[in-house]
């Protein structure tokens, strides 16, 4: 009897040390299941707070982002260097799309595009339409009709995120379109705004001031105005104190004049091609009978293109610096980035052809290469070679109504 007892007690004991062990995997299990659970929901804040960060850098360097409308140019005129009208997207996405919550979105943002770029009436409905590019690469497309889809726009370019941050370089091009299927804004229905007629009128009054009105030749319209063009080694057209006067109040053509010389001389290895602001001699006027190109825009070159295209086909050399130009305007975006050892990397795609002794070598003009004419001094250059922001620029600022 005393053996059977022993065995049972070792029977409950053994019975008693399991369900321990169960209780203690059990709790094991349950304080395990809390840490995770405790690690995961730290490991979601943490994720959230990264994505507020991120959401947060990206709503800021969208905001920061500079819109830039995409105005074209009048019918039949060639410039590459096109009027843009720049925009902040913290002022015409966040203010306009967010002030104007709760308002009917189909009737306002219309009505201000309209005004801004003078689309008239007779087209029925206008919007937007825009691309944004990152480093380059084109990373979203959108259009806007209303606040309602320029504040998705916006959004979207938010949401690009990571992406918008990494990119060095980002830009959103915008222009402002027809929605109605099948028509295009062309003609006087082009957008175009207030500033540019501003700029086209000026450029009038500066070619009136160097230029002025001469008389009309035979068989010209009755009291349209005519500009005396300076023909093949004449002195035509004088720079005067008017035109300095304009100038002076023309800060960006005084820029942009200074930046395209530079670029005049690095591509066509002599500035002198652009003495004014409205010219652009051609090398090779002995053929085409006209030195003087006069420009349609505050030193618009690339307007020379569709003249070396047209008038001077056959000459390989035009086609040479027509290259050149069109390579350095893109490098440099027309001139208004400096590039470190511009010329060297013309001259590896595009060796600069515009001497006579390189025309003769080359064959001449049984070849095509026609005979070069370097520019000479005019009385309508633009003779002051000052630095912008100079202490020369600052007195010639003051020194209004002189030349």
């Amino acid at each position: 009897m005393p053996r059977s007892r022993s065995r049972s007690r070792s029977s409950s004991d053994s019975y008693s040390s399991s369900e321990d062990e169960e209780e203690r995997m059990e709790r094991e299990a349950r304080a395990r299941e809390r840490r995770e659970e405790r690690e995961h929901k730290r490991a979601q804040r943490r994720a959230d707070r990264k994505q507020e960060r991120l959401e947060a850098a990206a709503t800021k360097k969208a905001g920061a982002l500079e819109w830039r409308f995409f105005i074209p140019p009048p019918e039949n005129v060639v410039d590459e260097d096109p009027f843009e009208s720049v925009l902040r997207a913290k002022n015409f996405c966040t203010n306009w799309a967010g002030a104007t919550a709760g308002v009917d979105s189909t009737c306002e943002l219309e009505p201000h595009l309209r005004s801004q770029f003078e689309v008239p009436d007779t087209v029925k409905k206008i919007g937007l339409k825009g691309k944004v590019l990152l480093d380059g690469e084109v990373k979203l497309q959108f259009k806007v009709s209303d606040q309602r889809t320029l504040s998705t726009a916006h959004m979207q370019i938010v949401d690009l995120g990571e992406h918008l941050l990494n990119a060095s370089e980002v830009k959103v091009k915008v222009e402002v379109v027809s929605m109605c299927i099948g028509v295009k804004l062309k003609g006087k229905s082009k957008p175009r705004t207030h500033k540019q007629e501003a700029a086209k009128e000026t450029l009038k009054e500066l070619k009136r001031a160097v230029y002025g009105h001469h008389l009309p030749p035979v068989g010209a319209v009755p009291g349209a105005p005519y500009m005396q063009y300076a023909a093949q080694g004449e002195q035509k057209g004088k720079w005067t104190a008017a035109a300095s006067n304009i100038m002076r109040q023309e800060r960006g053509a005084v820029i942009k004049f200074h930046d395209t010389r530079m670029l005049c001389g690095v591509v066509m290895g002599d500035p002198d091609y652009h003495p004014n602001p409205v010219i652009l001699v051609c090398p090779w006027a002995a053929s085409c009978g006209k030195a003087h190109r006069h420009l349609n825009g505050f030193s618009a070159v690339s307007q020379l293109y569709s003249h070396w295209q047209q008038q001077h086909k056959d000459n390989k050399a035009a086609r040479v610096l027509e290259a050149r130009w069109r390579l350095a305007n893109d490098l440099t975006d027309h001139g208004k980035k400096k590039v470190p050892n511009l010329a060297d990397r013309l001259d590896e795609q595009f060796p600069l052809v515009l001497t006579n002794d390189e025309m003769v070598r080359l064959g001449g003009p049984t070849e095509g290469y026609e005979a070069v004419t370097a520019p000479s001094p005019s009385t309508a250059d633009f003779k002051h070679r000052f630095d912008v922001n100079s202490m020369e620029h600052a007195e010639w600022l003051k020194a209004f109504g002189s030349v």
